[in-house]
């Protein structure tokens, strides 16, 4: 559900925090990777979003199949769609970050060490 508008403001928001905590002006042409060196910073926001969301569909793989949530995550209620274009859905930041599909994501997510 995160479309690419805000993953684009996430990441800039961050940088905008870099800059203030290194007291650096948006006219002194610092590339972003120079301000990441500095604080010595290998991952950004949206990598540990991706981290705790994949983290927490393999918590919802794991549970029993009688669950309401896994049957909300899965998209297994019963009712109509709506008219128009189909809204962008959880599953479609799991199955983009993953570049798989989402019955072999299950199946990886049964054994927590993989």
């Amino acid at each position: 559900m995160i479309k690419k508008t805000n993953r684009d403001k996430i990441l800039a928001f961050e940088m905008y925090c870099y800059m203030r905590l290194l007291q650096i002006n948006w006219s002194q042409k610092v590339t972003n990777g120079e301000i990441r060196k500095r604080l010595n910073i290998k991952k950004d926001l949206m990598q540990a979003v991706m981290r705790r969301k994949l983290g927490l569909f393999g918590n919802v793989c794991r549970m029993k199949n009688k669950r309401k949530i896994k049957d909300v995550m899965t998209g297994m209620m019963e009712e109509t769609g709506r008219r128009g274009r189909p809204c962008r859905e959880w599953m479609d930041d799991i199955t983009d970050w993953s570049q798989t599909d989402v019955h072999r994501l299950s199946l990886l997510a049964q054994d927590r060490d993989t």
